[in-house]
């Protein structure tokens, strides 16, 4: 029971950030149904693909930066004993979350225009058994804490299951250029905050949060506007 507290703490503490940024487009699946009812699926997979970036632009950050705060995060909101479990188990889970949200907030929403929620059931399947399977060989060798591994495992197959099932449904328009830029200026972020990392290590955790996550949000909206990937230029002022 202990070793499932110590878990669980730490994974609520790096999912539920993920699911709240996912969450943050309530209206995404009534205007993909309105296309794709309205214009057809050429229109739904350009939307979706708007979608993709869209969410690229709030998550990979937000993925990379709760990877990175891990232990002052956790020093803040858990007591002393989850700590060193939850800058273990945090990363597994923040990308797992992420894996998770692409499936569940954007390529899940093609199974329900299309009518084939019985596909999705059946291709959601394979990747339960897959992380199941592992963690019934690895947690009784590893211990509990690699039920994170198997949970990333699981959500990583999920997801690519998902993009290969999809792909014979409808043709997404992938911004692979906004993917290439967000990345970049993900990259650029971690790598302020890598340099960061060992200059704050002499304040408490409320000043490394304050200081990593204000240089993290600065360095990264520079770079975006840099970039400019196409969602950024949408409410950049002169885009016209």
């Amino acid at each position: 029971p202990s070793s499932v507290a110590l878990y669980a703490e730490a994974a609520v503490l790096a999912k539920q950030p993920m699911d709240f940024l996912f969450g943050l487009a309530p209206r995404a699946f009534s205007q993909l149904i309105e296309a794709f009812e309205c214009k057809g699926p050429i229109i739904a997979g350009q939307r979706l693909g708007e979608l993709i970036s869209a969410m690229a632009i709030i998550t990979f950050p937000a993925a990379a930066g709760l990877i990175m705060v891990s232990k002052p995060i956790s020093c803040l909101l858990l007591a002393p004993e989850y700590v060193s479990t939850a800058t273990i188990v945090v990363p597994f889970t923040v990308i797992a979350a992420l894996c998770s949200g692409f499936k569940l907030f954007v390529f899940d929403h093609i199974f329900h225009m299309m009518g084939r929620n019985l596909l999705n059931v059946i291709n959601s399947i394979p990747g339960a058994v897959v992380g199941i399977a592992l963690m019934i060989l690895l947690i009784p060798r590893y211990g509990i804490i690699v039920c994170s591994v198997a949970y990333l495992v699981q959500h990583v197959f999920s997801l690519a299951t998902t993009m290969i099932v999809t792909r014979h449904q409808m043709r997404i328009i992938v911004p692979w250029t906004d993917l290439l830029k967000v990345s970049l200026a993900t990259i650029g972020m971690i790598g302020v905050l890598e340099l960061l990392a060992n200059t704050t290590v002499s304040l408490n955790a409320n000043g490394q949060l304050v200081v990593l996550i204000g240089a993290g949000v600065l360095a990264y909206g520079s770079l975006l506007t840099l970039l400019r990937p196409s969602q950024i230029l949408e409410i950049l002022p002169g885009k016209h």
